[in-house]
């Protein structure tokens, strides 16, 4: 098992403005927010940065100006994509004067030659450009959370978070927030606990969801195993579509995602054909994850932890080593074996099994600093763990 952060990571860091209390709000953002924008393609030609006055103030701001000569604002996202177009640091222009930083964009859009083209998407109420792309296949954030709607009819339900910033909207949890089967974990929200918006997100770059499938509980000879999705989109070029699934014991009330397991991602860039089936994809998989029946699940498990590596630590390590698709090092091959006896009562099971080794794995993956390693060593678990319910061969 192992702790995921992705969720309260999004929880601890967005504003009010960027938070909702579930996919109907979120909804008519994502749609308002598309009425209001156009799609373009400018050549670099036509294209100018200038500094101009600011109504009010006895200052200069950075406006993009196309070939009609209409000057248009910048979000801090798409100045940055801007910046990074011109082949100049971002974090050095914003510290510049606005005249100054003209000058270095326009130099670097020069230097790309006249016939590049960029793709815009602006918000036209706001007078503002939202993304600078070259090659994009535009998902759109409402056509994602349409498609996603029809889960919550399957069960999915956003989990309840505790305000983590100050937000009107905060009120106490009724019995419809609470979550079944979180009763007996400390850390989870309980009846009358302050909650605000959480677990579904969106601001100028990108989108986040948050859901859990609390009825149909997996009997891992344990707590019990809820299933779990974490879902990623940016309309801006700021990310792949993404998805990743897991089951989880518990969930508490900043969203940190307790005694994860059996995690799986697919992840979709914004590029050609496949990102415009991905939301029927999406909500076909989610479907198939919520509509399993657990016996599947639970017979996976049972076969994980029968499933023997080797009769001792040398031969499991051996075996391990032996599947290269994991991406494991000898060394955290070894580490993760070394967990596996340490959290031997927890998981309940020998290190020498799939089960016991994948527990202790994905412990040995909390303590990295890094989350693209967890992240990584995290699938490398749900491989090892897959290979081992499914009784193949290594």
């Amino acid at each position: 098992m192992t702790n995921l952060y992705s969720a309260h990571n999004q929880w601890i860091n967005r504003p009010a403005d960027e938070r909702f209390w579930g996919l109907d709000d979120l909804l008519a953002h994502s749609r308002a927010e598309r009425q209001a924008s156009h799609e373009s393609r400018t050549a670099i030609k036509d294209l100018r940065a200038e500094a101009v006055p600011i109504a009010g103030y006895d200052s200069l701001d950075l406006r993009l100006v196309a070939g009609d000569g209409h000057a248009l604002g910048l979000t801090h996202w798409s100045f940055g994509q801007l910046c990074a177009a011109s082949d100049a640091p971002a974090s050095y222009l914003r510290r510049l004067p606005a005249e100054l930083a003209a000058i270095n964009i326009n130099h670097g859009l020069r230097r790309m030659g006249s016939e590049t083209s960029f793709q815009f998407l602006n918000n036209v109420e706001a007078g503002r450009v939202r993304s600078i792309t070259r090659d994009y296949a535009r998902f759109w954030n409402d056509d994602l959370i349409s498609a996603l709607a029809p889960a919550l009819d399957l069960g999915w339900r956003v989990p309840p978070a505790r305000p983590a910033v100050d937000d009107p909207r905060a009120r106490p949890a009724t019995e419809s927030d609470i979550l079944p089967n979180q009763g007996t974990f400390g850390l989870s929200v309980k009846l009358g606990d302050m909650i605000a918006p959480a677990g579904v997100y969106a601001g100028d770059r990108d989108l986040f969801v948050f859901l859990v499938h609390p009825d149909r509980v997996i009997d891992d000879g344990n707590k019990g195993l809820m299933r779990g999705v974490f879902l990623w989109n940016s309309e801006v070029g700021a990310g792949s579509f993404k998805v990743r699934t897991f089951y989880l014991e518990n969930v508490c009330g900043n969203h940190i995602v307790w005694g994860a397991s059996n995690i799986r991602e697919v992840k979709v860039r914004h590029r050609g054909d496949r990102i415009l089936t991905a939301d029927r994809e999406m909500v076909t998989q989610l479907r198939e994850y919520a509509d399993a029946p657990a016996g599947i699940e639970e017979g996976m498990i049972r076969r994980a932890r029968l499933h023997s590596l080797g009769d001792n630590r040398e031969k499991a390590v051996e075996r391990v080593g032996s599947i290269r698709s994991l991406g494991l090092t000898r060394r955290e091959i070894e580490g993760a074996y070394d967990s596996a006896i340490q959290w031997q009562s927890v998981a309940k099971c020998s290190p020498t099994t799939g089960w016991g080794f994948v527990h202790g794995l994905t412990r040995l993956s909390q303590g990295e600093p890094n989350a693209d390693q967890r992240n990584r060593m995290d699938r490398a678990g749900g491989k090892v763990l897959a290979l081992a319910a499914g009784g193949r061969g290594y």
